[in-house]
């Protein structure tokens, strides 16, 4: 099922958008696509406290029906159209999609043609190196309800209380970082491999494609993001062939980053401990991911656990 293309139900065929004008509107076009629980709300909300674009999940299925309405019309190429203009900043458009969302929009756009006005696609490929963990945060995020808690919806929540309640889960502030409180949540051996097979199922697809493209993307990892922010942002103003005065980058960073970061970090206090043990009952799986991500049958993987002694499915 494709929900995005349903939204659009009068196209009839792949829009292909090889002449968009960005060139008269004196914009450049880019794509944040990403894994989930890798790190892009922070990425995002910092692009656009830099001032390059709103990147934001501008085609997601929620999103799309309130769009159309400011749009005022069904037809897909009036929606992008609406959306370029009205989300652009600086002369920069840029888009936050994940690797599903990504393939059901391409039944409605080319991207490669769409948002190559320079020859071609800038595309910053946002993953998780520790792919258990994100497996992990996935599972406790849909069974909790918390997908991310913001720095002014914290401090709002904290002017009366030391903790924050969400959806029944203690969730207590501590050194500026979120602690949810997981040792109650029950979350099973196959919570983990369901998320860890559709992580490396999307990644693959997406690695396919860049080598089916030709597309070269700029690679980030989360862990990356996390331990050096300034490093990060340098490296995509540079991918996106930002135009400035030497150091004026490195200052705009600084000034960025010297305010408090606009998503909290989520630390999960039974984590380590959980991970520890699933680590030990699949180590030689894990491991022959950890080698081969790019490559490995996943439904080798699939018939391996299950070989262990666990169905997945």
């Amino acid at each position: 099922m494709n929900p995005i293309r349903k939204l659009f139900p009068n196209e009839s065929e792949l829009l292909d958008y090889a002449n968009f004008d960005w060139k008269s509107l004196s914009i450049k076009p880019y794509l944040i696509l990403f894994t989930g629980r890798s790190g892009s709300t922070l990425l995002t909300e910092q692009m656009v406290k830099l001032g390059y674009g709103n990147p934001a999940e501008h085609f997601s299925e929620l999103n799309i029906p309130y769009v159309k309405k400011y749009a005022r019309s069904d037809r897909f190429y009036d929606f992008f159209s609406y959306i370029v203009t009205s989300q652009s900043k600086n002369g920069y458009f840029g888009v936050e999609i994940d690797a599903l969302r990504f393939f059901w929009i391409s039944s409605l756009i080319n991207f490669n043609n769409v948002f190559s006005p320079m020859g071609k696609i800038p595309i910053i490929w946002l993953i998780r190196q520790n792919i258990l963990a994100q497996a992990y945060s996935f599972a406790v995020a849909k069974r909790t309800g918390i997908w991310h808690i913001f720095e002014s919806k914290k401090n709002n929540k904290l002017e009366n209380s030391q903790d924050v309640v969400v959806q029944d889960q203690d969730v207590v502030i501590q050194d500026q970082d979120v602690v949810i409180q997981d040792q109650d949540i029950v979350i099973q051996d196959c919570d983990i491999w369901k998320e860890l097979i559709l992580i490396l199922r999307y990644e693959q697809k997406i690695e396919n494609l860049f080598l089916d493209s030709g597309v070269v993307p700029l690679r980030i990892t989360y862990e990356q993001l996390i331990l050096d922010q300034a490093m990060v942002f340098g490296m995509i103003m540079s991918y996106l062939s930002v135009s400035t005065q030497e150091g004026e980058i490195a200052k705009k960073i600084d000034d960025v980053l010297a305010c408090p970061e606009p998503v909290t970090k989520m630390v999960y206090s039974e984590r380590e401990d959980k991970l520890i043990v699933f680590y030990s009952r699949y180590s030689k799986i894990l491991n022959r991911i950890s080698m081969y991500r790019k490559s490995i049958d996943v439904d080798e993987i699939i018939e391996s656990v299950r070989e262990n002694g666990l169905e997945i499915y």
